[in-house]
């Protein structure tokens, strides 16, 4: 297995496979990689001859406000991870590689300021003023933005995201469409704990007594989906019902129903739609989503 820091390396690297006619899959990552990661690595491994992933703490999705900062680095552990899934190649570029505005050894604020000075996606309003986007303003932009720059350097054949930022991968389906672009996106299901608990990078922010408290979060999805099988699409019945599971302790941020391929609102639960949840554990943020039919 490679690791490569730099985008010459890594582009010369990949045009010499693709010269071979090899399948190259891509797994887009931000590090601290666990079983949900793995699980798109092992993925990308079954389909494609290549398989890259990139380990790259990316500065423009983060607010001034957010953990970019705190964001766990373990490129260590990232590293035999990537290993035990039969990666080929790790991309670990640093931020000023990625950014040539990016300042070593600058500021959080200064290093923020970087979404000023490159040029940078915008995604649709249509996209961004509903669920993750309400609260996180500019964080899809940087999303794109880094996963355009990593589409242009990689060139892949196939990339995989998880099902778990739903939102994310909408908007990076409808990116791809807009753009004309032959690259095919993947979304690959949420890999749970035993409790129903969604991996997630934050998860080890929270306590244990916390995580017991975040498993009733996916136990509110259950509740909604049964009770939608069982008969009742009316969005406002199932959430009053379903609420009833979740920890006291949690405050939701939002509880909706998408469509899959629009994120337009549903008035009601229906096929090709999908419930999606933002909630707070202590000051942990996790989301979570069923995706119906």
């Amino acid at each position: 297995m490679q690791v490569i820091s730099t985008v010459r390396e890594l582009n010369e690297t990949v045009k010499q496979h693709k010269l071979n006619n090899k399948k190259v899959g891509l797994v887009p990552t931000m590090g601290a990689l666990h079983k949900g990661h793995k699980s798109l690595m092992e993925c990308a491994r079954k389909e494609c001859d290549i398989v890259v992933v990139s380990v790259f703490v990316n500065p423009t999705q983060f607010g001034p406000n957010e953990d970019y900062d705190k964001y766990p680095r373990v490129f260590d552990k990232d590293i035999e991870l990537c290993e035990s899934a039969g990666v080929d190649i790790i991309f670990h570029p640093e931020p000023e590689e990625m950014y040539p505005d990016f300042k070593k050894g600058g500021t959080l604020k200064e290093n923020l300021q970087v979404k000023e000075n490159s040029y940078i996606i915008k995604v649709p309003e249509k996209y961004t003023n509903r669920l993750c986007g309400k609260t996180r303003p500019g964080h899809f932009d940087g999303v794109c933005t880094i996963v355009s720059k990593l589409f242009a350097i990689v060139k892949p054949d196939v990339a995989y995201f998880g099902q778990k930022d739903i939102q994310q991968l909408i908007i990076i389906k409808n990116m791809c469409k807009s753009m004309n672009s032959d690259i095919k996106i993947q979304g690959c299901p949420i890999v749970r704990e035993e409790s129903g608990l969604a991996l997630s990078s934050r998860n080890s922010y929270l306590s244990e007594v916390e995580k017991v408290k975040a498993s009733t979060i996916f136990k509110v999805l259950s509740k909604a989906v049964m009770l939608f099988k069982n008969g009742n699409n009316n969005k406002k019945d199932v959430f009053e019902e379903s609420l009833k599971l979740l920890d006291k302790d949690i405050n939701i941020e939002y509880l909706e129903v998408c469509d899959c391929n629009t994120l337009d609102y549903c008035e009601k639960i229906r096929h090709n739609s999908f419930i999606a949840i933002a909630a707070k554990v202590g000051n942990v943020r996790l989301i979570d989503n069923v995706i119906i039919g």
